[in-house]
């Protein structure tokens, strides 16, 4: 569901890096997106073997020798934990608490439910236990992705040389686990830049992005500043 909305995003980010003279490769994870595979035997080490297949394949492709990688969501955990190499990486809202993530996503299809766009769910770890899955407007988050995302803390992953994260925040709050890894990784020596966001909601849920709304101003700004990192930092 995060896929549909940020899937434009990500293209536009491509295309403006391509224009620019990088060569980038997007991917989906098996059992996601356009990639083969069933979706109820992802999990974080499938997604960090999918990551060093893509990697690989960039590298034979086109024989680039400096990486940056770019990670959205639960994709910034694995592009976190499976950067080997320490390369520079880009984050856009970035999960970094699994168990967290999980709740968020369950609440979400609870007030979807209470706006009478569904039927109300049970409660995300009632139906974990249950069923070893949990379903979220039609789309299964396993038992399995959680416990193997759990084992995988972003806090221990590998120090990128340079860091880029861009987090929205709803009003005038802050997201304390994003800002926490900025903390921690600019404790460790690591060149962290933030782009906060002030948004009305959850930024990756936005419908009609670069529609002239709201979202437009903030899709564009967000890609702009992660290209501008990249050149400087890739």
């Amino acid at each position: 569901m995060e896929l549909v909305r940020n899937y434009r995003r990500e293209v536009l980010l491509a295309r403006t890096l391509a224009a620019h003279g990088i060569a980038v490769q997007r991917f989906h994870y098996r059992g996601t997106g356009h990639s083969d595979g069933d979706s109820t035997a992802l999990s974080c080490d499938s997604m960090l073997d999918d990551l060093a297949d893509a990697v690989a394949h960039l590298r034979s492709r086109t024989g680039v020798e400096r990486l940056a990688l770019v990670g959205t969501r639960l994709g910034a955990l694995v592009a976190s934990v499976g950067n080997a190499g320490g390369d520079p990486i880009a984050l856009w809202e970035p999960v970094v608490d699994a168990t967290r993530y999980y709740r968020e996503v369950g609440r979400f299809g609870l007030m979807r439910a209470a706006a009478g766009r569904g039927t109300p769910p049970p409660s995300t770890s009632a139906e974990l236990e249950q069923r070893g899955m949990v379903n979220v407007l039609g789309y299964e988050l396993t038992a399995d992705l959680l416990e193997t995302s759990r084992a995988h803390p972003i806090e221990a992953a590998p120090l990128p040389r340079a860091a880029f994260i861009a987090q929205t925040r709803r009003l005038s709050a802050r997201d304390d686990d994003s800002h926490d890894l900025a903390r921690i990784w600019a404790a460790r020596g690591v060149d962290v830049e933030t782009l906060d966001l002030a948004s009305r909601g959850a930024w990756w849920f936005a419908e009609d992005v670069l529609a002239g709304d709201w979202s437009h101003k903030h899709a564009r700004e967000r890609i702009d500043a992660t290209r501008d990192w990249i050149l400087k930092h890739a």
